[in-house]
């Protein structure tokens, strides 16, 4: 199974109708954010774009749709995408744009090849494929983008895709046939090539997202900040309560912040504000900084969080 059906299995898993109610709460606080930074920040209402739409469970696509003048999403799984818009009033339909494809051009083409690398040529000759792939991530991300970067968007929402950009895919494509006790002697490396190689994705990814932008457009950005599973679960309820207690406090409470990093996911929102400011992108962040629960599955939880920033 190639990394792209992975990814796309993951919305056939459960009906539309269970992982709506699921994400009842999640979507609320979700719509309820982006209401607020759209509200407040974004001037013009022609253009939106929606990167990694999904099944649109986690926010209301028809919230969006009915601000702008015409809305592009984009997914690798498209059928997600249709069912989403079928339920849209006919009106709104028309003024949605479906993208399939990997906004990046990483996954697909590049996880594949490493993969041959690794059977081929072995574990070694992986690692400088990987790095030499990293360090030219500038000129070969521009080149695989599935939108042209003439379009120009005032709002842009970035839907949860930069914690899942390399190392999942990484793993889960290079790895996949791999005995545990090899995963175990070479974790480290492995996940330092995929975690920094996640990082050179991000630069690009919001240079270009500056690029797609008109002057004062809005980027808004939610990423899971960290998990929270049987391993953590226990410890987390006792010592912060439970998972929507820690979301409200997380703003309020520096103890938590500083516990919580043990479990922070590479690609969420402080590396995104940090590699921004570091790199001089061109983006001011707002104020608009929300945290929300999002229930994953029954065993699994995360907390999101969400930001945003203005082209200046």
């Amino acid at each position: 199974m190639k990394v792209r059906d992975i990814y796309i299995s993951f919305n056939d898993v459960e009906s539309r109708n269970q992982q709506r109610n699921r994400w009842n709460q999640t979507r609320e606080a979700c719509d309820y954010w982006l209401k607020n930074t759209i509200d407040e920040n974004v001037k013009k209402f022609e253009k939106a774009l929606i990167i990694g739409a999904g099944a649109c469970n986690d926010f209301s696509l028809e919230k969006i749709v009915n601000m702008f003048d015409s809305t592009v999403i984009i997914d690798y799984d498209q059928s997600s995408m249709l069912q989403a818009t079928k339920e849209l009033s006919e009106e709104n339909r028309e003024k949605v744009k479906i993208v399939s494809g990997d906004f990046t051009g990483v996954i697909e083409q590049q996880i594949e090849y490493l993969k041959k690398i690794f059977n081929e040529d072995g574990f070694t000759s992986l690692i400088k494929q990987t790095e030499k792939f990293r360090d030219g991530l500038p000129k070969y991300f521009e080149n695989n983008l599935s939108i042209s970067l003439d379009n120009e968007f005032d709002f842009i929402f970035v839907d949860s895709i930069t914690t899942q950009l390399f190392p999942p895919a990484f793993f889960i494509g290079v790895f996949s046939d791999v005995d545990d006790q090899f995963l175990s002697e070479h974790f480290k490396k492995i996940n330092e090539v995929a975690l920094t190689t996640n990082n050179r994705i991000l630069i690009p990814f919001f240079r270009t997202i500056k690029r797609a932008l008109v002057k004062e457009g809005v980027v808004a950005v939610s990423s899971d900040l960290f998990e929270i599973n049987s391993k953590n679960r226990k410890y987390l309820n006792k010592n912060f309560g439970g998972l929507y207690k820690i979301s409200l406090d997380i703003l309020k409470n520096k103890e938590l912040l500083m516990e919580l990093k043990q479990y922070q996911l590479s690609g969420s929102i402080f590396e995104i504000e940090r590699l921004i400011s570091k790199k001089n992108i061109g983006l001011q962040k707002t104020y608009h900084f929300a945290s929300w629960p999002w229930d994953f599955n029954e065993e699994k939880q995360y907390v999101t969080v969400g930001t945003s920033f203005i082209k200046k």
